[in-house]
This record gives C-alpha cells, sequence and structure tokens, in this order.
C-alpha cells in the first residue's frame, strides 16, 4: 500500500501526528506503526502517504484491523479527544488503481549504429541518463538493448517488482529471472 485512505466515523480536526494509527497483524499479536504524511484531508476522509513502518520488515496489508492511537491526540470537531486505547479495530480495505502494463525492448536484436539514429533510442538513453543523474545511481550505459515497461491508466507513483528473462533465438535462457532495479516514475519504468 502507497497511500492510506481513512475515513473517520466524523470529521476529525486537522492531524499534527505522523503515527496517528496502530495496525495489527490479524493472525498474531504483532503490532506496528506506520509514519504517515498528509496529502490531504476532507471532513471525515483523511489521504495519507506512506512513509515507512515499524518495524522496518513489516508491509500494511488489506485485512490488517487499523485503530486510533490514543496518544496521537485525534479530536473530533467539537475538540473530543479520542484517549481510550481500546477505540474500534478497523480491518483495512484495498483498492486498486486500473493500469495496463507493456513491456517492450528497444534496440533489439542489438544494432550500434541505432543508439545514435534511432530517435526513438535515443530519447530513452537520454531519459535513462537523467534518471541515473537524479538518484546518483553513478555513469548510466550509453548502449545496449533497452527493456522498457509503459504504464497507462490511472498512473500516480506506482512502484513496480519484477524479473527481466532474456532467451537466445531458439528460446535458450540467456539471463532469466534477473530482479529489476525498481524505479518509481509515472512515465516509464527501465532495466538497461
Amino acid at each position: 500500500m502507497d497511500t492510506l485512505h481513512i475515513h473517520f466515523s466524523e470529521p476529525v480536526e486537522h492531524i499534527t501526528f505522523n503515527e496517528p494509527l496502530r495496525f495489527k497483524r490479524p493472525d498474531s499479536d504483532t503490532v506496528y506503526t506506520a509514519h504517515l504524511r498528509e496529502i490531504g484531508h476532507d471532513g471525515s476522509l483523511y489521504i495519507f502517504a506512506v512513509v515507512s513502518t515499524k518495524p522496518d520488515d513489516i508491509e500494511i496489508k488489506p485485512g490488517d484491523p487499523a485503530w486510533i492511537y490514543e496518544d496521537a491526540h485525534v479530536k473530533d470537531a467539537i475538540f473530543n479527544e479520542q484517549r481510550n486505547p481500546d477505540n474500534r479495530r478497523v480491518p483495512l480495505n484495498e483498492k486498486k488503481e486500473p493500469y495496463s502494463v507493456t513491456p517492450y525492448a528497444l534496440n533489439n536484436p542489438y544494432n550500434p549504429d541505432a543508439i545514435t539514429t534511432d530517435p526513438q533510442v535515443q530519447t530513452f538513453i537520454n531519459y535513462i541518463k537523467n534518471l541515473y543523474s537524479a538518484q546518483g545511481a553513478g555513469t548510466a550505459p550509453d548502449n545496449g538493448v533497452i527493456i522498457a515497461v509503459e504504464l497507462s491508466g490511472q498512473v500516480r507513483n506506482v512502484r513496480l517488482r519484477g524479473t527481466v528473462s532474456i532467451y537466445d533465438v531458439v528460446k535458450n535462457p540467456i539471463i532469466s529471472a534477473m530482479w529489476v532495479r525498481r524505479l518509481i516514475t509515472t512515465q516509464v519504468h527501465r532495466s538497461a
């Protein structure tokens, strides 16, 4: 989950605490927290970006009950503060945003001359160089086959993880299930 849309039972005042909720795994006693950054709110609806969780190795999942942390100073419109540690636990639902993923390869089969002559390949090379620079990832490669994934639909910031396999012309594996470095962007996800 990248964002949380929290519908309180009534309008609440501005939440200033960055860990206003507690979460629990339904099949264990593990209680965890999430550092949240407010994206927006309107009356009883709050939208938060999930910055991190504690412990770090836990992920917010659908079905995990969430509740107001009693020390978060969450107040309703007439300033009644939720101080009950046994306040209502509500299981999280997941709503997936529809988008499609189209993978394709540029400069395939590899042609060293296409790097400078094909405008589409050159556009991707420049994009990749800008990503490397923006993320402090060193020098980007300036040749090779570019494997790109184009997203369309209701795409905002999407985190994708995946593997890539490369085969020769008779389908012998050259690279098998190699993890792709994760990039976050609204335009193009790539592995080169």
